[in-house]
């Protein structure tokens, strides 16, 4: 079979991704392991669990990537290169994890369009939800959920949940230590506070890729944890529980006892946000701003699940997706 290797698409904490050209025309994503023990043991989990959830019915209709194979590249010649950049690739007994190709990522897609409109983010929230809800079922944690994580379709009319490399399994395997979990500005409480986490900290990083590709700008964007708490509490007007404080570890709970004062970060509310956009876009949001409320609860056994977003008013609004305006073009 006729292999060839085009472009690098990105980059993430455990590997490297190119455009994959098979017979002369069909293409994929290639996702190659860094040498790193570490890295391939998350490529591997990885392609374990896509393969998991491959083997539900439903999962063609839950908007999740769509996995290929593994390969095992015992020589990185075996693969015909198309750009001499690649020809100084060193990798030694490389795995790559061939993935379905698609379009650019949502947060691309939402900078492109200053903000997407009220429809849009609706109509997004659903298939996202949709996914999460798929995951929920099967009892998988994604553990990553941001939009540079989620792929436009080439067509640009879907979204795919992708990069499965810090996902896991629900239940006593899972090590709330676990530091790679979540991208610091999408981190749910219980993770900066290191306790034992569920699928609800997926929810949580929702509700934050939401209200960004809606107002159009990064709702917690801070540089580390103890300033995440301020902006957590400062953003959403309400502090932590101390009851949920309490069942943290002595790490987790020192974190939060360094956290900044809310007072000293000059961020606008939620709300206030949400009645400057109601000017702006000439839109009505309430029904977001009130699913956003649930999703961004502290204690995850009080958040809205999976199944209770799918049913929340602002989603049963839900209209057919339009595709997108521009010209699409692959952008891993």
């Amino acid at each position: 079979m006729s292999i060839l290797l085009g472009s690098k698409l990105g980059e993430g904490a455990f590997g490297e991704v190119y455009e994959l050209i098979c017979e002369g025309s069909l293409k994929y994503a290639l996702k190659i392991a860094d040498d790193s023990n570490e890295d391939r043991r998350a490529l591997i989990q990885e392609d374990f669990i896509l393969r998991y959830l491959h083997q539900k019915e439903e999962v063609s209709s839950s908007h999740i990537i769509k996995r290929v194979d593994l390969l095992q590249l015992n020589n990185v010649e075996q693969i015909r290169l198309n750009n001499s950049e690649l020809t100084r690739l060193n990798i030694r007994k490389p795995i790559g994890l061939v993935l379905e190709l698609l379009g650019m990522d949502l947060g691309r897609y939402y900078r492109s369009k200053t903000g997407l409109s009220l429809e849009k983010s609706r109509q997004i929230t659903s298939q996202l939800a949709n996914a999460l809800e798929f995951l929920d079922r099967n009892n998988v944690i994604h553990g990553d959920i941001k939009p540079s994580n989620i792929l436009m379709s080439i067509d640009g009319t879907s979204v795919k949940v992708a990069d499965f490399g810090s996902a896991t399994f629900s239940g006593p395997i899972y090590n709330p230590s676990n530091r790679a979990l979540q991208t610091c500005w999408y981190r749910s409480p219980e993770v900066i506070l290191e306790i034992s986490a569920t699928k609800a900290v997926d929810v949580w990083s929702l509700a934050a890729v939401i209200a960004e590709i809606y107002y159009n700008k990064v709702i917690f964007e801070a540089e580390d944890e103890e300033v995440l708490i301020a902006y957590h509490q400062a953003r959403l007007e309400n502090v932590y529980p101390p009851e949920l404080v309490r069942k943290g570890t002595p790490r987790g709970q020192r974190v939060f006892e360094r956290r900044v004062s809310s007072d000293r970060i000059k961020v606008r509310t939620l709300s206030r946000v949400v009645q400057d956009f109601v000017g702006r876009k000439k839109e009505n949001p309430s029904n977001l701003v009130d699913l956003l409320n649930k999703m961004f609860i502290y204690d995850p056994e009080k958040r809205a699940r999976p199944s209770e977003i799918l049913q929340h008013p602002f989603l049963l609004q839900e209209k057919e997706l339009a595709p997108c305006e521009e010209e699409p073009f692959h952008y891993w």
